[in-house]
């Protein structure tokens, strides 16, 4: 039942929290809606959870379409250039910008509609040529500019961790990211998902983006 996986995710994220001296009040649980029917979310969203993530626009201006209004909707995907406009002003945060040009169309795109868009910057912290994003070089080269495009503001830094047992390579791409984010004096952190959260949690996360631990 989706009322027991939750109950469970709770008491995995404060166990998390115990061991990291951090209180489960700073951590944000996102509901990775992307394999989810509709009559899970409607569930979800019966149990208090308030805050969505898609990867897809399509799939997302659909979910929104059918789903209570005071949702607050993040997107976590790649955002293709062409899907920019019908993104702004939709999400509460996009947590996938990998790219200066991106930066740029999200940040003219803004304007033109006259609102600013909070984003993350997505940053491989890995090493993977299958995962996009900036280097760590990269972000830190690029930040001034980045931070000082109108009609965006940053709000953290996102990742993703290879999927393998290996808990130092994945403690690792975690522990990079913090130590950047608290470079650039930035307050988020995306990251961790089903597998992986926990450490995630260890390593400073504060948002969390869960799926198949929820639905399943």
């Amino acid at each position: 039942m989706f009322s027991e996986r939750l109950e469970q995710l709770r008491r995995q994220i404060a166990e998390a929290c115990q061991r990291s001296n951090r209180s489960p009040s700073d951590i944000a649980l996102i509901a990775v809606t992307k394999y989810a029917s509709l009559e899970a979310l409607q569930e979800a969203y019966a149990m208090g959870l308030r805050t969505f993530g898609e990867s897809r626009i399509p799939t997302a201006l659909d979910k929104m379409a059918q789903l209570p209004s005071d949702i607050a909707w993040h997107f976590i995907g790649h955002l293709q250039s062409n899907k920019v406009a019908k993104a702004i002003g939709r999400f509460a945060l996009i947590h996938s910008m990998d790219s200066l040009d991106l930066a740029k169309k999200i940040s003219s795109a803004s304007v033109q509609q006259n609102c600013t868009t909070p984003i993350l910057l997505q940053v491989n912290t890995s090493g993977e040529t299958s995962k996009q994003g900036f280097t760590p070089d990269s972000c830190r080269g690029h930040f001034l500019e980045l931070s000082q495009l109108p009609g965006i503001t940053i709000q953290g830094l996102m990742t993703m961790a290879p999927l393998t047992d290996d808990e130092k390579v994945v403690r690792s791409c975690f522990s990079r990211l913090r130590s950047l984010r608290d470079e650039l004096k930035l307050r988020h952190l995306s990251m961790g998902m089903s597998h992986d959260f926990p450490i995630a949690i260890e390593e400073g996360a504060t948002l969390l983006r869960i799926g198949s631990a929820l639905f399943q």
